[in-house]
């Protein structure tokens, strides 16, 4: 069901935001995506991310510079990860929002009590598959991109970690799953592909598609009608409410925040986990039961034997 028209004027659930990063960096990402991965000639995007809830965006990027702060002074972890929505804005040299059109109610599907959401959080983040694909197509761009850039990652947290060092762990818990449920720790995503990951999940965006750069998300977004609400919701009304908020008390329910979407995505694999033990349990159960009916058959047979003779 679409919003009200209050709604429309206020940052929602699913919106897209785009945004170019302050710096030679920001430029520099838009241009490899524009004129090396993509013939479009359209805005420059280093960055985007998805909102999940009308103060908190999901992402996937590397680690804050040691010096980089942000505007509530929350402090962001790396991969994919949270981030306050005014933080993300606030933070961006320039940023565009997108909106479905037909503006549908999916808080529920991207709140962070949901698994398909919060499993996804502490996944690594690499940006080497965009490099990769650009010194293919233009090999001499290899020389124009620094070796820091090649190597922008995050590392997976210690659950998705263990889940890739543990194969049959982890093709025990997916058994437990729903169908079209997935753990997701065997993937490191960049930014574009995270929100497209979740927008076909979602049914926002149909599935199969590849959206390998914010640039890229932003054109074929844009081609499917998604609307512009970056003056109407996200504009001066809107940056009014932020600020007349205490930044403490944004870094405060921050806090509150990542701590939920911790224990709901403990939660998540907790569950799974259980009912593999549960299946485990059983399996060794029905292997005691036939192993115990064995003995008593031939212990059954011996006497028959001994009688016999």
């Amino acid at each position: 069901m679409a919003g009200t028209m209050a709604d429309q004027r206020s940052p929602r659930s699913g919106d897209v935001v785009f945004v170019r990063s302050s710096g030679k960096e920001g430029v520099a990402s838009g241009l490899i995506q524009r004129r090396v991965l993509g013939s479009s000639t359209g805005p420059l995007f280093s960055h985007v991310a998805i909102a999940l809830t009308p103060r908190l965006v999901i992402e996937a990027s590397t680690a804050v510079e040691a010096n980089e702060t942000t505007w509530s002074g929350a402090v962001l972890g790396e991969g994919v990860r949270l981030q306050l929505l005014p933080d993300l804005v606030f933070g961006a040299r320039t940023f565009v929002v997108l909106r479905h059109p037909a503006a549908p109610d999916v808080s529920d599907t991207f709140d962070i009590h949901a698994p398909e959401v919060s499993r996804l959080l502490g996944n690594g983040y690499s940006i080497k598959p965009l490099i990769e694909k650009a010194k293919a197509r233009l090999a001499v761009i290899s020389a124009f991109i620094p070796d820091d850039l090649v190597d922008w990652s995050a590392p997976p947290d210690t659950i998705a970690q263990q889940l890739r060092d543990a194969p049959h762990l982890r093709a025990g818990l997916e058994r437990q799953l729903r169908q079209g449920e997935a753990l997701d720790a065997m993937n490191d995503y960049f930014c574009s592909q995270l929100v497209a990951t979740l927008l076909q999940r979602s049914g926002l965006a149909r599935s199969g598609t590849e959206w390998p750069t914010p640039c890229r998300l932003f054109d074929e977004l844009v081609a499917a009608g998604w609307a512009n609400v970056s003056e109407v919701a996200y504009g001066p009304e809107t940056v009014a409410a932020w600020n007349g908020r205490p930044r403490a008390q944004w870094k405060q329910q921050f806090a509150v925040d990542t701590a939920s979407a911790k224990k709901f995505r403990d939660d998540a694999h907790a569950g799974p986990m259980l009912d593999l033990l549960g299946e485990m349990m059983d399996g060794f159960s029905n292997q005691l039961d036939a192993t115990t009916q064995a003995l008593l058959s031939r212990h059954g047979a011996a006497k028959n034997d001994d009688g016999a003779g």
